[in-house]
């Protein structure tokens, strides 16, 4: 399940969140790392919800797709020297972080000197 303890999520339709980000960390590569990481996790939380090898496969062709699709967006952003561009490129980052999640792999941010993969246990 959901790491080593009992997890209740609990889901409202009408809650409001909201996120603060500190101006010190918006760079591209705190953006780019945090889209790899959103992949990673929607991937790890697919892997431990629905078990089996066709999730994983499904999972993997979900991230070369958004892989395909945002490196196409993001030569298109180069040649037109678009301001997009990072947002493409994070496309790819969140791309590579699911195919990572589904093949077992976790990214760890916080707690660590620096960020790392570590197998996640399932």
């Amino acid at each position: 399940m959901f790491g080593p303890y009992w997890t209740v999520m609990v889901w409202a339709d009408g809650a409001v969140a909201r996120e603060t980000l500190v101006a010190a960390r918006l760079s591209r590569r705190w953006f780019l790392r945090r889209r790899f990481r959103i992949g990673n996790a929607w991937a790890l939380i697919e892997r431990d919800i629905y078990s089996g090898v066709w999730m994983r496969l499904r999972r993997v062709a979900g991230g070369g797709k958004l892989i395909a699709r945002s490196a196409v967006s993001a030569l298109l952003d180069a040649i037109r020297l678009s301001p997009r561009l990072t947002t493409s490129c994070g496309g790819v980052a969140e791309g590579l972080g699911m195919i990572v999640g589904a093949a077992g792999f976790a990214y760890e941010t916080y707690g660590v000197d620096r960020p790392r993969l570590r197998r996640w246990n399932t």
